[in-house]
């Protein structure tokens, strides 16, 4: 036997061994400097977390979760002085139902909180999660943290349901690939000179995006106003398609549902409003899906508040209150808190509430109720010498609308009145050779005295 052969053969392994473990600690060295340049510093979802650990010792008995619908619609400020509550948000944008569950059960444990917020869009149920949106609020709610709650909260998200088996089970080793700051020089040093430099992370969030104004209690929102010119671009139909819940997010909200009735957790479910059009835009989907969705909550004995349906009587919507087709801006928050807030304050006093909602099986009772043209959008479609523009009214049932047409040039204000009014919904728009022109409608219900109601207008090329 030649004795020289295992020896050698052991010293080969054991460099292969050395070789490969440096090769693996220089990989993992690039991941934390490749995260360190490149996940943003600051999040609003860090934000919140950051501000809900430096409150350990405070008392919260409320807590609000759910997506930036719900980011954006509660003004905690409001419903604390509403309702006689200590509140906080840790609502996030794009925060899937999964990980609302992980902020209730987080205020549970440190809080022993007696009430829960979870507020919802159809989009909460008809969507699956966002990686990056789980990856962002899992890192902002590790901050600080032992490296084994760490370890242990990516292995719970790596081996979701969601994920498990996927490439994006292993993707979330490397943060960095989900959020990230630009590419470009400058941003990645203004990034590092902000986690380095001691900026706070509120600080390099407002230095990112100064219109956006944070109010405490993990609430902040903006200014702006919708712009309804914009609509068919807002349309939730456009952006996440007409479908029908997917059964993992009903399972989830059954999952929250459990959570809180084994605690002694009240929750309510509220369903945020958003401009009519685009609850109208879904067409006989939302009548016979969301249904769903308030049978597992009321099933489990809890109340779900479709404030979309709301009468009068509970909540009147301005259209400035909101910032654009989904969310509420901060004075349209601040209105819906104090309604919702009060109507809460009376069911929790054990007030019957029914009346204050049109129900989904009284639909067209609903559809008769909108008396306003929330929005109208415009389609074309080329013919024989002409592109056909077709006017989309979102109004209420029964509702007839008129449509006035203009003409102009690209870049330009001056236009030409083609068709005057009528409720012939379509213009046919004279075309030869290429070119470009801009087709406006005004559009208002027949009757009204307004100049007009809404308006829209569509770019066609030819």
């Amino acid at each position: 036997m030649d004795t020289d052969v295992v020896p050698g053969r052991r010293r080969t392994w054991a460099r292969r061994a050395l070789g490969t473990l440096v090769t693996l600690a220089l990989l993992a060295l690039a991941n934390v400097l490749a995260t360190l340049l490149l996940d943003p510093y600051g999040s609003l979802s860090s934000v919140r977390w950051s501000e809900y650990r430096s409150i350990a010792g405070q008392d919260i008995d409320t807590i609000v979760v759910g997506s930036s619908v719900s980011e954006r619609s509660l003004d905690l400020q409001v419903l604390d002085g509403t309702l006689g509550a200590s509140s906080f948000s840790l609502s996030s944008s794009a925060q899937s139902l999964e990980d609302s569950y992980i902020g209730i059960e987080q205020a549970i444990r440190d809080h022993h909180v007696k009430r829960a917020i979870l507020g919802v869009d159809y989009a909460s149920f008809s969507e699956g999660s966002y990686p990056n949106a789980r990856m962002a609020y899992l890192l902002a709610r590790c901050e600080g943290q032992p490296l084994g709650y760490r370890a242990r909260a990516l292995w719970g998200l790596m081996s979701s349901h969601e994920f498990a088996g996927t490439s994006q089970s292993l993707n979330f080793l490397f943060p960095w690939t989900f959020n990230r700051v630009g590419m470009g020089p400058r941003a990645v040093s203004q990034n590092l000179r902000q986690r380095l430099g001691g900026t706070t992370q509120l600080e390099a969030v407002k230095q990112r995006d100064p219109n956006w104004h944070y109010q405490g209690k993990g609430y902040g929102n903006y200014d702006f106003v919708i712009d309804y010119t914009n609509a068919k671009e807002l349309l939730f139909s456009s952006q996440y398609g007409r479908k029908p819940f997917r059964d993992d997010t009903l399972d989830a909200l059954r999952r929250i549902c459990d959570l809180c009735r084994s605690n002694g957790v009240e929750l309510t479910v509220v369903v945020a409003p958003c401009p009519t059009f685009n609850v109208l835009c879904y067409g006989d989907y939302y009548p016979q899906q969301m249904p769903r969705a308030q049978k597992v909550v009321t099933d489990a004995g809890f109340r779900f508040l479709d404030f979309n349906l709301a009468r009068g009587s509970a909540y009147v919507a301005d259209e400035s209150d909101f910032l654009d087709g989904e969310h509420l801006n901060a004075n349209g928050a601040a209105r819906f808190t104090k309604a919702f807030g009060e109507l809460l304050a009376r069911v929790e006093t054990g007030q019957d509430v029914t009346s204050d909602f049109y129900s989904y099986d009284g639909w067209d009772e609903y559809l008769g109720s909108i008396d306003r043209l929330s929005a109208v959008t415009l389609d074309e479609e080329p013919g024989d010498g002409v592109v056909r523009v077709t006017a989309t009214p979102y109004a209420g049932l029964g509702r007839k609308v008129e449509y006035q047409y203009y003409v102009g040039e690209r870049g330009s204000n001056d236009t030409a009145l083609v068709r005057d009014w009528s409720e012939d919904p379509t213009f046919d728009l004279p075309v030869t050779g290429h070119g470009e022109k801009v087709v406006y409608v005004r559009a208002r219900l027949v009757g009204s005295t307004a100049e007009f109601d809404r308006r829209s207008n569509i770019l066609v090329t030819y």
